[in-house]
C-alpha cells in the first residue's frame, strides 16, 4: 500500500539539480502521455547521465532519478500506457529499479506502476531487485538490454563481484544473428568486455560464444572501426577450456609466437612452435580453436607447408571440424588447394551428419565460409551449386567482394583442367595448352576492367606474378609477349594511385625482386644444351648478378629518403635507377626470395647477408634453414611429378 507520497518536483526545479535530459524525461513522464519516437533519444541521453553514478550505500535522494521525482500515479499510467508497445518505457522502468537501488519506497512505487495487481510491499533486497529487472527483461524478449542492465548494475556498484555465469548466459542470448540489432549486440559486448577488463576479472567465452560473436562480427561491413575493435578484443579472449592452469599458461606463450610469425610471414617459426605445443593436448581439441585455425591458415598459405595440414586434419574428429565456423572455411580451401575431390565427398557427407542446426545457421550467414565454399565449388566445377552460394553472398551485400572475384580469377589462372575419365565420377587433371592459358589472362583482364578499383587492386598481384612466372618457365610460357600486358596493369594502377600509397605496390616488389632472379636462372638453362636443361637446377652455372641487384636495391629501397621510383620496373633501361616499395610487411618475403636464390646459385655471401638481415626481423638462422630444408624436399617432389615450382605464397598475396 502507498499511502506516503513524497514531495513531485516540477521539471524546472529538477532541472537545477539534475541534467536537462533528466527534466525533458521527467516531463515526458509526467504527461502520462504515449512515447513518441522523437523523445526517444531523451531517454538515452538521460541514462548517459546515470550511468555515471555509484550506488551509494545509503541509498538514493528521492530527487535523484526521474521516477522519485513523479507522481506515482502519473508514473503508473504512463508505464501501463507504453510498456508493451515500447522497449524504450521498458528500459526506463528497469533502470529507475537499479537506479534507485537502497530507496525501498521509490522501488516499490515503480515496481506498483508495472505490476499493479501484485502486492510490492515486501522489500526487496538489492540482488532481488536487480534479478527481477533480468528477468523480466528475458520474459519481453529484450535480451540485449537484459545485458545492458548487467553493466549497468556492476559499473554502479563497482565494490560487487561480477556474476561471471549470469553474464555467460546473457551473452549466450545475443550472439545470434539478426540484421537489425547485430551492430547493438557487438556493443554491447564491448562495453561488457570492458567492465570485466576494468575489474581484472575474466570472462571465458565458449567455442559457440565466440564463433557466433566472430561471424556477427565479420559481417559488419558498414561500420569497420566496430568489427575491429570486436575482432580485436576476440584476439585477446579467453575460450573455456578444462587444460590445467599450467598448460594454459605455457599455450598462452605459444600463440602469442604463432601470432607474431604468422604477422611477419614466416611459417618456418609456426612450424617449430607447433611441433613443440601440438602433443600437450590430448585429444588435440582441447587446444586454443584460434591457435588450430592459425597453424592450419599459415600452412595452407603456402604450398611447401600445405601438406602439414592433412597431419592436423587426421587428428580433429569430423564432429569438431563441421561444427567450427572458424576452422572450417579454411579446410574448404585446403581441399580446394589440393584438388582432393574424395575429400570434398567426405567433408560434404560429414558436414550433412554433424553439422548443429545452430551452426548451420552461422555458417549460412559467415562470410568467409561462403566465399571458401564458393572456392571449392568453383575448383571441382560445380557450377549448379557455385550460383547458389553467389546468389546468397549477393543477397548480403549486393555484390561480390574483391575475394571472390580474386576466387574467380585464381580459377581462370590455373595450368590444368579437369578432364572427365568416363565413368562419370573421376576426374583427372590434364595441362591446359598455351593457347588455352593466354586466353585465360586475356579474360582475366576483361573481368578486372569491369571492376571497380577498390576491387581489382588486390587482385592485380595475383596476375602479375602468374604472368611474370609463366614468362621464367619453359614448360609454361604463353604464346604471348607478357609484358605489353604488365605494363597495361601497371599503367592503370599508377593512374590510380599517381603516389603509390596503396598496399599494391608493397606486392609489386616481392614479385619483382622474384622476377629477376628467376630470369637469370631461365636464361642461363636457355643458353646450356638440351640435355642440361633437362636436368636439376644445381647443375646450371649462374654468377648470381641479379642477387647483387636485388640485394642492392633491397637496401637502396629501404631508405626513408627514397621516394618510389618508376611505376613500371621492368621499362626501366638503367636497374640502379629502380626504386621499390620495400616496408615491414614485404621485407621477409624479398629477403627469403633472395636467399633461396644465394643458395641455388652457390653465393654464400649473399645468403650469409640475408640470414644476418633477417635475424634483425626476428627470423633466426635455424628457422631458415629448417624453410629452406621444406622447400627443396617440396621442390623435389614436385619435379619428379612434372608440376609448378612454389611461389613462397607469391601467387596467393594477401588481400588488402
Amino acid at each position: 500500500m502507498w499511502c506516503i507520497t513524497p514531495r513531485v518536483a516540477s521539471a524546472r526545479s529538477y532541472a537545477t539539480r539534475s541534467s536537462p535530459a533528466a527534466a525533458q524525461v521527467l516531463e515526458i513522464v509526467q504527461g502520462a502521455g504515449p512515447l513518441a519516437d522523437k523523445n526517444k533519444a531523451v531517454f538515452r541521453k538521460y541514462w548517459g547521465h546515470m550511468g555515471k553514478h555509484e550506488i551509494p550505500s545509503e541509498g538514493n535522494t528521492p530527487d535523484k532519478s526521474v521516477a522519485a521525482s513523479v507522481a506515482p500515479e502519473r508514473l503508473q499510467e504512463w508505464v501501463q500506457r507504453n510498456k508493451d508497445i515500447s522497449s524504450t518505457s521498458r528500459g526506463f522502468y528497469r533502470r529507475e529499479l537499479i537506479y534507485n537501488i537502497g530507496n525501498p519506497l521509490v522501488v516499490g512505487r515503480i515496481l506498483k506502476a508495472v505490476k499493479p495487481l501484485q502486492d510490492t510491499t515486501v522489500p526487496l533486497g538489492d540482488a532481488e531487485i536487480f534479478y527481477w529487472c533480468i528477468n523480466d527483461s528475458i520474459e519481453t524478449g529484450d535480451h540485449v538490454m537484459a545485458l545492458d542492465l548487467y553493466v549497468l548494475y556492476y559499473r554502479m556498484r563497482p565494490q560487487m563481484p561480477l556474476s561471471v555465469p549470469l553474464a555467460s548466459k546473457l551473452l549466450a542470448t545475443v550472439t545470434f544473428n539478426d540484421p537489425r540489432l547485430n551492430h547493438i549486440s557487438l556493443q554491447k559486448y564491448l562495453r561488457l568486455s570492458e567492465l570485466f577488463s576494468a575489474r581484472k576479472t575474466v570472462l571465458p567465452l565458449t567455442s559457440f560464444q565466440y564463433y557466433s560473436i566472430m561471424v556477427i562480427a565479420n559481417n559488419e561491413k558498414n561500420n569497420k572501426d566496430l568489427r575491429k575493435q570486436v575482432l580485436n578484443e576476440l584476439l585477446s579472449a579467453q575460450i573455456q577450456t578444462s587444460l590445467d592452469w599450467a598448460t594454459q599458461q605455457k599455450l598462452g606463450v605459444a600463440y602469442d609466437l604463432i601470432k607474431r610469425d604468422c604477422r611477419i610471414n614466416n611459417p618456418a617459426g609456426v612450424k617449430m612452435t607447433w611441433d613443440k605445443i601440438k602433443d600437450w593436448c590430448d585429444p588435440l581439441t582441447q587446444m586454443d580453436p584460434r591457435i588450430i585455425y592459425s597453424v592450419f591458415h599459415k600452412f595452407n598459405a603456402s604450398v611447401v607447408y600445405r601438406n602439414l595440414c592433412q597431419d592436423i586434419l587426421a587428428r580433429l574428429p569430423p564432429m569438431y571440424v563441421c561444427n567450427n565456423p572458424l576452422l572450417l572455411p579454411e579446410v574448404l580451401k585446403y581441399i580446394a588447394q589440393t584438388s582432393s575431390l574424395e575429400q570434398a565427398r567426405a567433408l560434404i557427407q560429414n558436414m550433412r551428419r554433424y553439422t548443429t542446426a545452430d551452426v548451420q545457421e552461422l555458417l549460412w550467414n559467415s562470410r568467409p565460409y561462403l566465399s571458401a565454399l564458393f572456392e571449392m565449388q568453383l575448383h571441382f566445377h560445380d557450377y549448379e551449386n557455385s550460383n547458389q552460394t553467389r546468389k546468397r553472398m549477393e543477397e548480403q551485400t549486393g555484390s561480390l567482394s574483391s575475394k571472390e572475384y580474386k576466387i574467380i580469377v585464381d580459377q581462370l589462372l590455373v595450368e590444368t583442367g579437369f578432364a572427365d575419365q568416363g565413368n562419370g565420377e573421376d576426374m583427372q587433371a590434364v595441362p591446359l595448352s598455351k593457347e588455352e592459358r593466354a586466353k585465360n589472362v586475356l579474360q582475366v583482364i576483361k573481368l578486372l576492367d569491369t571492376l571497380p578499383g577498390y576491387k581489382s587492386s588486390p587482385i592485380y598481384p595475383t596476375v602479375l606474378s602468374k604472368l611474370m612466372k609463366w614468362d621464367t618457365s619453359a614448360n609454361l610460357s604463353l604464346n604471348i609477349n607478357v609484358f605489353p600486358l604488365v605494363n597495361e596493369i601497371l599503367t592503370k594502377m599508377d593512374k590510380s594511385d599517381p603516389s603509390h600509397k596503396s598496399n599494391f605496390w608493397e606486392y609489386l616488389s616481392p614479385i619483382y625482386i622474384r622476377s629477376l632472379i628467376d630470369t637469370e636462372q631461365y636464361e642461363a638453362r636457355r643458353s646450356c644444351t638440351l640435355q642440361d636443361a633437362d636436368t636439376q637446377t644445381e647443375s646450371v652455372h649462374c654468377s648470381g648478378e641479379s642477387l647483387d641487384l636485388a640485394k642492392y636495391l633491397y637496401l637502396k629501397s629501404q631508405s626513408s629518403h627514397n621516394e618510389f621510383g618508376h611505376f613500371n620496373p621492368w621499362a626501366v633501361q638503367n636497374p640502379m635507377e629502380i626504386n621499390l616499395k620495400v616496408t615491414r610487411k614485404n621485407s621477409l618475403p624479398i629477403l627469403r626470395t633472395i636467399a633461396y636464390g644465394a643458395r641455388r646459385f652457390q653465393r654464400y655471401d649473399i645468403f650469409l647477408w640475408c640470414c644476418s638481415t633477417l635475424k634483425k626481423e626476428g627470423v633466426s638462422t635455424e628457422e631458415l634453414e629448417a624453410d629452406w630444408t621444406m622447400r627443396f624436399n617440396t621442390d623435389k617432389v614436385k619435379e619428379s611429378n612434372s608440376t609448378e615450382h612454389d611461389q613462397s605464397s607469391l601467387d596467393n598475396p594477401p588481400q588488402m
